[in-house]
Parts: C-alpha cells; structure tokens; sequence
C-alpha cells in the first residue's frame, strides 16, 4: 500500500489540471487555416466551457474580420476594450478593422494610444505606417516603417512598405 507522498509523485501534477481547462488551441489553428465556421464553433464550445472570456472575444473579433464582417468584429474588440481598456491585442486588432473599413483616421487614433504606452510596440507601428498610407502621408509613414526596421532590420511587412513609401509608389 502506498501512502499519499507517493501517489501523488505517480500523477504528473500539472497535466490533469491543465487538461481540465479549456482553451482556444483548436480554434487558433482552425483560424490561421482559414476555417473560420470550425473556428467560431470551436471557440463558442471553449467559451462554454469556461475558457477564457477576453481571449475568446478577440478571436471571435478575428474571425469576424476575417470573413469581412468588420462591424460585427469592431463590436467584439470595443467590448473588449470596454471590459479590459489596457488590452494591446483588442486595441491593435480594432485598428486593423478601422483600416480595413476605410477608416483610417480612427485606426491612426487608436494605434497612437498604443505607442503612448510603448513607443516599441512594433505591430503597432506597421499600422501606424499603413493608415498613414491611406491617408497619402507617404513621408510620416516611411519614418514608421523606418522606426521599426532600426529594431528589427528584418520585418518584412515594414521593409516592404518602407520602400514603397520612400520611393513614393504608393
């Protein structure tokens, strides 16, 4: 007969209760797939199960815009934001549909509040760079996608576009 310090050294600690909680892993996968139907459903079925509420509702937000439902995804992240207004991923998210609607100025609005909070905010920056292309401020977005590239020389979206800027094709 063994006496509870051995038992519990037979039961990995940790991998039943991490198997218990539910989370977004599936539907994750299930969106960056683009199988955005098995992703809502999936991430509705986690959200049932108790996981978490904020995370859940910035992948609905994503799977909404990425179906081009952008009004339906603006009000996920503006819940989100309305609950936790510190949240990056729902700020930067929201920014992305504002561009995505044609709202630049307001995705601008929304990505400056970001770089307040952190000038290194590197995704931030690359919308910042994108909405000031919509707005044809080609030189304010080149100093963006320059900002960025002087951390992170590497950044193919901010390399791409930085030349484009700079070249004034854009």
């Amino acid at each position: 007969e063994m006496d509870s310090s051995e038992t519990s050294a037979l039961v990995p600690q940790g991998s039943i209760a991490a198997a218990a909680i539910p989370d977004y892993t599936l539907a994750s996968d299930y969106l960056s797939k683009g199988l955005y139907d098995r992703a809502l459903g999936e991430i509705r079925r986690a959200m049932g199960r108790g996981a978490g509420e904020t995370e859940g509702m910035i992948l609905l937000g994503k799977c909404f815009a990425a179906r081009g439902e952008y009004e339906v995804a603006e009000k996920e992240f503006v819940a989100v934001l309305g609950a936790a207004p510190g949240d990056d991923a729902a700020a930067l998210e929201l920014a992305s549909v504002y561009r995505a609607m044609g709202r630049p100025a307001d995705a601008l609005r929304r990505v400056v509040g970001l770089l307040r909070a952190n000038v290194y905010h590197f995704a931030a920056l690359v919308v910042l760079g994108e909405s000031l292309l919509d707005l044809k401020r080609s030189r304010d977005a080149a100093q963006a996608f320059a900002r960025v590239l002087k951390f992170n020389p590497n950044h193919a979206v901010a390399r791409r576009y930085s030349g484009l800027a700079s070249s004034g094709r854009l």
